[in-house]
């Protein structure tokens, strides 16, 4: 058993097998008292990682796939500003597969 005092919020962690409790108690005003379920409860199941893998996989292919289409296509007609939606058409279809996980991590159950 391991406490820790700091000011006037106290936490205490036991940590037999695989069992994890923790209370703490806000004094002063503006403090707010979380436990550990609400950082449990944000733990996504097997079933919503692999709808956010096809969804970001697909969503990431196709905009990253049109950037990189009409970049292309208007690079090759010689219109140089083509190469602004060429470049970052990967690290936006990627953005996207981050921005859909932060989503599913923050939702509330």
């Amino acid at each position: 058993m391991r406490a820790a005092m700091q000011g006037d919020v106290s936490v205490v962690v036991t940590l037999p097998v695989s069992v994890v409790a923790a209370t703490s108690v806000p004094t002063k005003p503006g403090l707010v008292a979380r436990s550990i379920r609400h950082y449990l409860r944000a733990m996504p199941n097997r079933a919503d990682i692999l709808v956010l893998g096809l969804t970001a996989g697909t969503v990431g292919s196709l905009v990253g796939g049109l950037m990189l289409g009409i970049g292309l296509g208007m690079v090759t007609q010689g219109v140089h500003i083509g190469w602004l939606l060429v470049l970052p058409a990967a690290p936006v279809s990627g953005a996207l597969g981050y921005i859909l996980a932060k989503r599913l991590v923050s939702r509330p159950d």
